[in-house]
Parts: C-alpha cells; sequence; structure tokens
C-alpha cells in the first residue's frame, strides 16, 4: 500500500468536522489558576525548547549540543539524548504520546531515541535534489521543528512528512514559491491534536493551512508566523509574532482572527495551549511568559522570573503545571493549581 493511501486511510477514521463552536468558557469548571510553587533546572547553555513528557512526571529540555530529562519530582537528571555528531542546538524536543519515544532537532535532522535507556532508533533527514542547478548543489532541507501525530506513527518536520512504519517520507505539496527558491521551504510545522490538520510555517514567505486527510490547502497568509498551536479540539490555532498585537487566534478552517493577547513589548516565539483549551500560554523576548484566558483575551498571570528571552513553553498534560525555557541557561516550573 502507498505511503499516502495508509496516511489517508488512517486519517478517514477520524471524525468528520463538528459544527463550529465558540471559544472555550473559562467560566466553566474551576476557577483561574494560582502559582504554589516553582522549581528550576539550571544548564550550561541557554535552553532552547522545552516539553513534558506524557505522565507529566518529566520534563524534556533542549540545549546546546543535547536534551537533558529531568524528573519533576526529585528536580533531577534522569538521562541525556545527545546526537553523535553534535550538530549545534537542539530546536525541538517532543514525546511521543505513548511516552516510549523522544524526538530532537538539531540542524535540520529529526534524532528519534528510545526514552527509557536513551539509545539513538533513527537518523532523519531529506537531501534536496536541485536538478541539475549550476548555482545550487545539493542541500539538506530545513526545518526547526517536529511533531508526532497522535497515534505516534508519523513525525511532520517542516514539509515533510515521515512514515515511522514503513521508513518512508513525502512532501505536502506547499505554495509553488516555496518549491523553486532554494533554501525557502516550510521550516517549521505543527500537527492538530487527530492529525488531521498541518499547519505549515515560514516566517519569510508565509502560513499555510492543510487537510492532511484530503491533501489540500484550506489557506494561505502572508507574513509568516514564528511558531503556532493547535488547540486541542481543532477549532482554533494559536500563532506568536513580531507582529502588533504579537499573539492571536484564528479559526481553524478560514484564518479569521477572533481573539489577540495584546501585552509583550517583543515578539512571541513560542506558544501553548492548556489541554482543555481554557487557556493559552505565551512566552517572548521580552523575558516574560503570560498565561492568557482564551475566551477574552485576557491576562491571568505574568511569569517575570527569568533574565533573558522566553524561547520555550509548555504546559503540564494535566493542566496544572507550566514549564518556560529561556536564553537565561535555565528552565523554570510553576504549579498553578
Amino acid at each position: 500500500m502507498t505511503f499516502w493511501k495508509r496516511l489517508l486511510g488512517q486519517l478517514s477514521q477520524v471524525p468528520a468536522e463538528p459544527a463550529e463552536r465558540r471559544a472555550p468558557d473559562p467560566h466553566q469548571g474551576a476557577g483561574a489558576p494560582v502559582e504554589v510553587r516553582s522549581r528550576v533546572f539550571e544548564h550550561d547553555w541557554f535552553v532552547s525548547c522545552v516539553a513534558f513528557s506524557p505522565s507529566g512526571k518529566e520534563v524534556l529540555i533542549g540545549t546546546w549540543g543535547q536534551a537533558r530529562l529531568w524528573s519533576v519530582e526529585t528536580q533531577s537528571q534522569v538521562r541525556v539524548f545527545e546526537a553523535p555528531d553534535k550538530r549545534g542546538r537542539v530546536s525541538c524536543v517532543a514525546f511521543s504520546p505513548d511516552g516510549r519515544h523522544v524526538l530532537t532537532v538539531q540542524d535540520s535532522r529529526v534524532y528519534l531515541w528510545d526514552a527509557m535507556t536513551g539509545g539513538l532508533l533513527r537518523t532523519l533527514g531529506v537531501l534536496v535534489d536541485t536538478g541539475g542547478n549550476p548555482d545550487h548543489s545539493n542541500y539538506e532541507m530545513s526545518f526547526n521543528t517536529a511533531a508526532f501525530s497522535s497515534d505516534g506513527q508519523w513525525i511532520l518536520a517542516g514539509q515533510v512528512i515521515w512514515d515511522l512504519t514503513a521508513g518512508s517520507h513525502r512532501e505536502v505539496p506547499c505554495r509553488e514559491p516555496w518549491r523553486r527558491v532554494v533554501g525557502s521551504r516550510a521550516s517549521r510545522g505543527a500537527f492538530s491534536s487527530t492529525g488531521r490538520y498541518a499547519l505549515l510555517l515560514d516566517a519569510l514567505d508565509g502560513v499555510e493551512m492543510w487537510d492532511v486527510r484530503r491533501m489540500k490547502q484550506l489557506w494561505y497568509r502572508r507574513r509568516g508566523p514564528d511558531c503556532a498551536a493547535f488547540s486541542p479540539d481543532e477549532q482554533w490555532v494559536l500563532l506568536g509574532s513580531s507582529a502588533t498585537p504579537p499573539a492571536g487566534l484564528l479559526n481553524t478552517r478560514n484564518a479569521k482572527e477572533v481573539r489577540v493577547f495584546d501585552g509583550h513589548s517583543d515578539r512571541v516565539i513560542s506558544v501553548a495551549f492548556s489541554p482543555n483549551g481554557r487557556y493559552v500560554l505565551t512566552g517572548s523576548l521580552d523575558k516574560t511568559a503570560r498565561l492568557w484566558d482564551t475566551e477574552s483575551g485576557r491576562t491571568v498571570r505574568i511569569f517575570s522570573e527569568h533574565n533573558d528571552g522566553v524561547c520555550s513553553v509548555a504546559i503540564s498534560p494535566d493542566g496544572k503545571s507550566v514549564l518556560t525555557g529561556s536564553n537565561d541557561k535555565t528552565a523554570r516550573l510553576r504549579s498553578i493549581a
């Protein structure tokens, strides 16, 4: 069975898209979170990316040349994931949904690891054929982030989707200008919770939303953002950028902006949703992270302990903690419930 038939067959099991709903209501359920605890994970280099394990008991922190796994309970280092060739900073870290695997991204390569042993299982990269263009030699496709699909069988890196079962990959057919200009392809991407949608980003060219099941582009916007995240119900996408205001909530299907989050004084370069969609978290070069009310756009909490730009943010699977990574060489964990 071909790659796309397998992928489309899997996604055909995804439930049909529900009718459009209002943004989540923050007045339902528990009250606004309150900070009760803080932990600091110190590193030798700036922290570029952070992630929680599916259980929430560990945090994975990427820095120069390696990613470190830490125990939340003991605040001790559990394991180090270090690529053999130490190809610069780790720009992205992620756990597979079942927690068995870890991926790290360094210099346009995805490294797939055994989360329990720390063993390197596979290295993924794409050499681009320039078709004999004398002005350009073949080069590795550039991407800075990667994400697992909800079942852990697929990895999206830039505009490339890898089938981990078959060991093959295909490119999402992005806009023609990206495919003509060497080095100008989508460098970042995000999967929605079911894997139905893929968001492809390039800060110089724009952002595209794709329905992966139908392999159809839904919309395109120029002036691409720096970061993006889907809401858990796939109804909304959160974008962070250098625009004013620097963060906004868009409708997944038509790109209509329904909310802005105004308060940061510099670029927003990392965003995340809480598991129930009631809150969003943004990290900025203004040295702060902010927790926002999704419905109203109001600031719920400001985290200002970092001494340099906040490069990465994450919310724990139970929604009770936030994790931020900064150029000040620290990652900070805070309980908000």
